[in-house]
């Protein structure tokens, strides 16, 4: 991107620290996505004085991240155009002239994590025992994230609350026809392939069915036999290609 004339700048955020082991990493006890989401308006606010104090006053800029951080990034631009649904009051201090998203999990209510969440806090709900297993510990991430309690919520106000809550802290229930264009880029461990080993194909495709249906520009790329994080060359010139066009036409 840089060599494409890009200036891009890199920021950090802070993460679940019951889950990350880098202690490097900036972390805390319970950190949320909304927590995560005023680090990110902070640093786009510090972005307007930094950039202004090297020479650079962009209108716009553009967003993005891989994986966590693409969710993430995702969310945030979504915000922009549609501020009502998650209600942090977020500044957006520059706005958001398009959004890269990389392998992230843009929707957390796709077919193999709706089918976790419903195993395991409608096992809670008849139970009143937290399951064992991957599944049960990934749901209580998502509660943790969101905020919520996914078990009390799955036992008070039934399994379709935390199914709302989960679809609420999706970018592609944010989607509306200010949202800002997407460029998505994928992989597949092979063109029939419904996951990266991680992320399901599914996060891509619904999400550009999401953009097109409001009339929001949308470009998409998979990149077979690849698993989550793997880039070729070609894939990568793709996204810093598609990227400097989007550009010269949204910045």
């Amino acid at each position: 991107l840089c060599e494409r004339g890009f200036v891009v700048c890199s920021m950090d955020y802070q993460l679940q620290n019951d889950v990350i082991t880098d202690v490097k990493a900036t972390c805390r006890t319970n950190a949320t996505f909304a927590d995560m989401l005023r680090d990110v308006d902070l640093m786009v606010a510090h972005l307007k004085t930094f950039l202004t104090s090297v020479g650079v006053r962009p209108k716009k800029i553009a967003i993005g991240g891989g994986s966590a951080g693409a969710h993430l990034s995702a969310l945030y631009a979504c915000d922009q155009a549609n501020p009502g649904v998650l209600a942090l009051g977020l500044r957006h201090d520059i706005p958001i002239g398009f959004e890269l998203d990389v392998i992230g999990p843009m929707n957390l209510m796709s077919d193999g994590m709706r089918e976790s969440v419903l195993e395991v806090t409608t096992a809670f709900a008849k139970t009143g025992r937290v399951p064992d297993g991957v599944e049960a510990r990934f749901v209580t991430l998502l509660g943790w994230l969101t905020g919520t309690d996914a078990y009390a919520d799955a036992r008070e106000k039934g399994v379709k609350a935390v199914l709302s809550t989960l679809y609420k802290w999706s970018p592609l229930a944010l989607v509306t026809p200010e949202t800002p264009p997407f460029v998505l880029a994928y992989n597949k461990l092979h063109p029939f392939s419904c996951t990266d080993g991680l992320v399901e194909t599914s996060n891509c495709t619904d999400m550009k069915e999401a953009l097109e249906k409001v009339g929001v520009e949308c470009a998409s790329r998979f990149c077979w036999f690849r698993a989550h994080g793997q880039f070729n060359d070609w894939q990568l010139d793709w996204i810093a290609e598609t990227c400097a066009d989007y550009a010269r036409r949204f910045l």
